[in-house]
């Protein structure tokens, strides 16, 4: 997390001027609608090949944020695996079409 300031009404974030936060929506949870979310880790099945870790498939950890109340993945988060995953299938969908094999 960003650093706190010591008044604890505003966050410096990188080198952005002191801005009051709390002034700001926050994200909710699309579930419950809590505010609060906690770090959680999901894990991405792949080929070992591709990381150079053999043929076997590996579980490569991916942090995320999860809704503290009912366990949720952040809106943010989502937002960031749904676009991963459709570049994901373009990519494969390419390599079909040019019959590239990897």
């Amino acid at each position: 997390m960003a650093g706190f300031s010591g008044d604890g009404n505003s966050q410096q974030i990188g080198s952005m001027p002191n801005i009051n936060v709390f002034g700001y929506p926050s994200v909710k949870c699309e579930e419950c609608g809590s505010e609060v979310f906690i770090p959680g880790v999901i894990f991405k099945k792949i080929l070992g090949f591709l990381v150079g870790g053999g043929s076997d498939e590996i579980s490569i950890p991916v942090k995320v944020a999860v809704c503290s109340k009912c366990g949720n993945i952040s809106p943010e988060d989502k937002k960031i695996i749904k676009q991963q995953e459709e570049n994901f299938k373009k990519a494969e969908a390419a390599k079909s079409k040019s019959g590239l094999i990897i």
